[in-house]
C-alpha cells in the first residue's frame, strides 16, 4: 500500500476556542513526514455537524477516485460532529480503500480499537455540538426574560453598560414595543 496522504481541517465560523486552521495544518504536516502529503482539505467557517462541506465533499470525490490511501486530521471532531454523517464518511472512504487517521494516535479507520474510538469520539463530538446549542438557547432566554435586547441595539436605543437605553428617537421606540 502507497503511503499517499491527504489532510482534512476544519473550523467552525464562531468558534474562537478552537484551534486554528493554521494549528491544524502544522500538526498534520507533521504527522506525514513519512508519507506523501498531496493536499490538505480545509472547510474554514463550516460546522462538522454539516455534511455539505466544500472541502469535505472534494475529499470524498477524490478519495472515491483512488486518488490517495490516508486522510488525516488533527482531531476527530474536526472531520465530523454527527455521527451519523461520521459513520457515513468512514464507510465511504474505507469502500474506496482510503483509511483515516487522526494526528493524536487514537483513530484509524482499519483496527477494530480504532473504530470503537471513532464512534465514541464521534459521539461525544456530536454531544459537545449539541450540548453548546442547548447553552446558547438557555442564555438569549434569560437575556430575553430579563428584557435585554439579543444582537445588535435597535434603533432609538443606545448601549449603555452592555444594556440598551432609550436614546433620542422616542417616536421609532414606540413602534419597537408592538
Amino acid at each position: 500500500m502507497s503511503d499517499r496522504a491527504v489532510g482534512y481541517a476544519r473550523k467552525s465560523v464562531k468558534a474562537e476556542r478552537q484551534i486554528s486552521i493554521e494549528d491544524q495544518h502544522r500538526r498534520i504536516t507533521e504527522f506525514c513526514s513519512d508519507m506523501d502529503l498531496l493536499r490538505i482539505y480545509t472547510d474554514d467557517g463550516h460546522s462538522g455537524g454539516k455534511w455539505d462541506r466544500p472541502a469535505f465533499q472534494d475529499m470524498l470525490a477524490d478519495a472515491m477516485a483512488g486518488g490517495f490511501e490516508w486522510v488525516i486530521v488533527d482531531d476527530q471532531d474536526r472531520f465530523a460532529r454527527d455521527v451519523e454523517w461520521n459513520a457515513r464518511a468512514i464507510r465511504t472512504l474505507r469502500g474506496a480503500g482510503v483509511r483515516v487517521q487522526d494526528t493524536r494516535g487514537g483513530m484509524d479507520s482499519e483496527t477494530a480499537d480504532g473504530v470503537a474510538m471513532i464512534n465514541v469520539k464521534a459521539t461525544f463530538a456530536q454531544h459537545q455540538r449539541d450540548r453548546t446549542s442547548e447553552l446558547r438557547t438557555k442564555r438569549l432566554y434569560e437575556k430575553a426574560r430579563q428584557g435585554m435586547f439579543i444582537g445588535p441595539t435597535p434603533v432609538g436605543y443606545k448601549t449603555v453598560e452592555t444594556k440598551s437605553v432609550r436614546a433620542r428617537y422616542p417616536h421609532l421606540v414606540r413602534a419597537l414595543r408592538v
